[in-house]
């Protein structure tokens, strides 16, 4: 997914998602209750201002995102 604007925080698509959930395997889910199944109704989802809240602070979708972004140097 390009995005028009850099952000520093990192960008969660239903790819990575995904990816994060896959990845996971038998490990118990560690995301924040609000949002759902390893992050299924994470309310970042597909924001083009990435993982920008209080909440995504130490969530572990997000850290896995951005270690994505870090490793592929998506943006």
């Amino acid at each position: 997914m390009k995005q028009d604007k850099q952000t520093c925080f990192p960008i969660i698509t239903k790819e990575v998602q995904k990816q994060f959930e896959k990845e996971c395997g038998d490990k118990p889910d560690e995301t924040p209750e609000i949002c759902g199944y390893y992050g299924r109704a994470c309310r970042c989802l597909g924001s083009p201002d990435g993982a920008d809240r209080m909440l995504c602070w130490h969530c572990p979708l997000a850290d896995y995102a951005a270690q994505r972004k870090d490793k592929n140097n998506e943006i």
